[in-house]
């Protein structure tokens, strides 16, 4: 007799995070999904369907387009405090201004302030506690996600140590990218605690 999963009848909503305007007027955060799922009981709904919140490959918009099925997307991270440049600012008010998202700008202007932040940031032992939680995945995918940052193409078209993943190759790009690495995975930290 095969297995009949049911759940009984139950309401919710299918609200994906790209189309949450949040708490500063544009693209949703982590930050904003609290409230989302507060409003969400309060009107007796008891499931949030959202679609993947992986990061995405670059270049790409669809959530369908995972680059990693860990890694989360850092569009979706609460910069509201930190200091954005004039230039930062107004970018963002165009974004409040569209009825699409553009996430290319999104993208841009967070990757920057959270760049500036981790290059302010002197280290946190918690952050070392989530390195070694998720070492299964999170060095691997940032020295992916830094050298293909570097080269703008495909794996495939990689130099061939790199490509075939030659163990002394790999501790080079390790050694040379250490600081985009250690980046990437702070941007993770962030994204995970919110």
């Amino acid at each position: 007799m095969a297995h009949r999963f049911s759940l009984g009848r139950r309401a919710g909503l299918l609200l994906p995070l790209s189309s949450v305007r949040g708490a500063r007027g544009y693209l949703g955060t982590y930050a904003d999904a609290g409230a989302v799922a507060r409003w969400l009981l309060t009107t007796g709904c008891s499931m949030w369907q959202l679609l993947p919140l992986n990061e995405v490959s670059p270049a790409q918009d669809s959530p369908y387009a995972a680059s990693s099925s860990c890694a989360l997307e850092p569009v979706y991270v609460d910069i509201s405090h930190l200091q954005l440049t004039d230039e930062e600012k107004r970018a963002l008010d165009q974004v409040r201004a569209s009825d699409r998202v553009d996430f290319v700008a999104v993208r841009r202007v967070k990757r920057a302030a959270l760049g500036r932040e981790f290059a302010r940031f002197r280290g946190d032992p918690a952050l070392q506690r989530f390195r070694e939680e998720h070492r299964d995945w999170i060095e691997d995918w940032a020295l992916y996600r830094a050298l293909h940052d570097q080269r703008q193409k495909s794996w495939r078209d990689w130099e061939p140590p790199l490509r075939d993943r030659e163990p002394s190759a790999l501790d080079q790009a390790r050694a040379q990218l250490r600081e985009a690495v250690d980046e990437l995975v702070y941007v993770q930290w962030i994204a995970d605690a919110q």
